[in-house]
């Protein structure tokens, strides 16, 4: 047990977040701390080479006893090459549009509910996944990208592509409005074939994937809906859809908790493989709902 009074903390924050309000809110979590006879250093998310700003963070977190990530989830995955091996507990000050991470742990953005938190001191150790992209772009060799929530390809990722391409600033749930009409209207279904633990599970079908390490999922959707953080599995679900509407079926019942029926594929297993018809081009992806190709948190 860390005592508050005796806690080196590393608050790392997205001024972007919350409309505009991470660096206000970091700082007023900085001030509580210090209060209590704790020291807290204070580090911006910058737009730097994912290399750059790992390295970065990694430095900071040396002797550090936690480390508080004041923004959404693009930022908890900003801080994940760091963190993953370091030792160092994570506390979400959730101030994104879903907070998912946040979620699953009832966390939440209010200076209490983290002095809570840091009182009783009950630290979980979970599970992170590493997305390998074979010959993403220029890269000569597979890129490694780790996640703690979930990837996937597919329609779900469109909407996440389109809304990177035409935001400006801060979002709200109504930014989706107009990247999810136009996904239902010409959706990004690439021709899969999933492969879980070696055993093949989909044979080049359309459709959309989500490999789910939580069981959270934006709007409640929660496809993965049995996946758990500690269990050392990827869910894999396979949503089998030839057009949109097909699909937006399948997210109503999803968000009723009615989709687990064939022909939808759900499974576990400690290694997925996912790969796609070449021809259709290069599909939309996402990570932790971030944007395949985004490296920096929105």
């Amino acid at each position: 047990m860390t005592p508050v009074a005796t806690l080196h903390a590393v608050i790392l924050y997205n001024p972007r977040a919350g409309r505009g309000r991470g660096e206000r809110v970091a700082v007023g979590i900085q001030a509580m701390l210090a209060q209590a006879g704790s020291r807290a250093m204070l580090l911006e998310t910058r737009h730097e080479p994912p290399e750059a700003s790992a390295a970065r963070l990694r430095a900071a977190l040396e002797g550090i006893d936690l480390l508080i990530v004041a923004g959404g989830d693009g930022t908890l995955h900003y801080a994940l090459p760091a963190v993953v091996g370091s030792g160092v507990p994570v506390y979400h000050v959730a101030m994104g549009t879903e907070n998912l991470f946040a979620r699953q742990f009832r966390m939440d953005a209010r200076p209490q509910t983290l002095e809570r938190a840091i009182n009783a001191w009950r630290v979980l150790d979970v599970d992170v996944g590493s997305l390998e992209l074979a010959g993403e772009g220029a890269e000569p060799s597979p890129v490694l990208r780790p996640f703690v929530l979930m990837c996937s390809i597919g329609p779900d990722a469109g909407v996440i592509r389109r809304l990177d391409a035409a935001r400006r600033g801060p979002i709200t749930h109504f930014s989706y409005v107009r990247p999810i009409a136009m996904e239902i209207l010409t959706p990004s279904l690439p021709r899969l074939t999933i492969e879980a633990d070696g055993k093949r599970l989909v044979d080049n079908l359309p459709g959309m994937a989500v490999i789910a390490n939580s069981r959270q999922y934006a709007m409640r959707i929660d496809p993965a809906r049995n996946a758990s953080m500690t269990d050392g599995l990827l869910d894999v679900v396979f949503f089998p859809a030839s057009h949109g509407l097909r699909l937006a079926a399948w997210v109503v019942r999803s968000r009723l908790g009615r989709h687990i029926i064939p022909p939808l594929v759900y499974a576990t297993a400690r290694s997925v493989r996912v790969t796609r018809d070449v021809a259709a081009g290069p599909p939309a992806y996402q990570i932790d709902g971030e944007c395949g190709r985004h490296t920096f948190p929105q």
